[in-house]
């Protein structure tokens, strides 16, 4: 014989309802900083701001391929390399996966 009645509710322990807040909230904040690029004014010694953004280094990535992805129209791409270079304190080419960089944008 099959007993039909109430559904017996399962109750998380304050404790549990607290670590599945705090892995929700992990996941949002990895999810928004990985995926939103951030943007801000920058303002140079000369008094002019110029904007830039940040990106994170993935595998595989060059100083180069970044500063192709982020060169305007009409920019040389040599001249954006030295940018992303002096801006971030690189003294060569290499940069390592998850590093952030600061590229100004154009």
């Amino acid at each position: 014989m099959i007993m039909m009645g109430k559904k017996k509710r399962v109750r998380l322990t304050p404790g549990a309802r607290h670590f599945y807040r705090m892995v929700i909230a992990l996941v949002v904040f990895v999810a928004v900083a990985a995926g939103v690029p951030q943007v801000y004014q920058a303002v140079a010694s000369d008094g002019s701001e110029s904007r830039i953004t940040t990106v994170t280094v993935e595998r595989g990535d060059t100083v180069w391929d970044i500063a192709g992805r982020y060169a305007g129209p009409g920019l040389d791409i040599r001249e954006m390399v030295f940018k992303i270079q002096e801006l971030n304190g690189l003294d060569g080419k290499y940069i390592q996966p998850g590093q952030t960089l600061k590229i100004p944008a154009h």
